[in-house]
């Protein structure tokens, strides 16, 4: 009896949703494990017509998620931005990891760059998820604070509080988060303006 080979494809998807259980658990050894093996797994598929390069450049995004590492998410955008079209919903968690990854670094103006490209795919989708789009606003605001660009900072936090509130489970700590930014800002920006009348 001929042996049936094994199914690359649905061992791959397998691999990386046991690597997403263990990765919400912050189980991250385990998780990078499964990862890199669904990846293996995928770059061994054979049919070209069973690949799909999407899968693959999730794979390395999670892994990069990992990792927390500048590589692999920009290995990850390498294959997107060759494989799928322009304002493709899969970029939108490329360009946030890439630019968290950024921020860390304290480059703010690259990370406010990507938060920028995935607020762009964002807008454009009818049923956007709001919470996310929330923390992007919240984030490009945190960008332009850090940058001590106080007006764009205090227009994103606003945006960004506007759309939390409307959640129907508004995350209150969220809230509170964007109100000390939005309260930051205020507070710089009427020292800045109080220092320019005293000279």
């Amino acid at each position: 009896m001929k042996k049936r080979r094994p199914n690359y494809v649905d061992i791959a998807t397998t691999l990386n949703n046991i690597g997403i259980i263990y990765a919400n658990k912050n189980k991250n050894k385990s998780a990078l494990k499964y990862y890199k093996e669904a990846l293996k797994f995928q770059l061994g598929i054979e049919n070209p017509k069973q690949i799909d390069l999407a899968d693959i450049a999730t794979t390395y995004s999670n892994i990069g998620c990992i990792y927390a590492c500048q590589r692999l998410f920009s290995k990850a955008l390498n294959i997107q931005l060759k494989h799928l079209p322009k304002g493709h919903p899969y970029f939108v968690q490329t360009f946030i990891s890439l630019a968290r990854c950024y921020s860390s670094l304290k480059n703010h103006s690259v990370a406010l760059e990507y938060f920028q490209k995935a607020l762009d795919i964002l807008v454009n989708y009818s049923d956007v998820n709001r919470l996310l789009l929330s923390e992007v606003y919240s984030n490009i605001g945190f960008c332009y604070e850090s940058m001590d660009v106080n007006s764009m900072a205090l227009k994103y936090y606003k945006i960004s509080l506007n759309y939390t509130l409307k959640l129907k489970n508004a995350n209150h700590s969220r809230v509170n988060i964007t109100r000390k930014g939005i309260q930051r800002c205020i507070i710089k920006t009427q020292k800045l303006e109080s220092e320019k009348t005293e000279k």
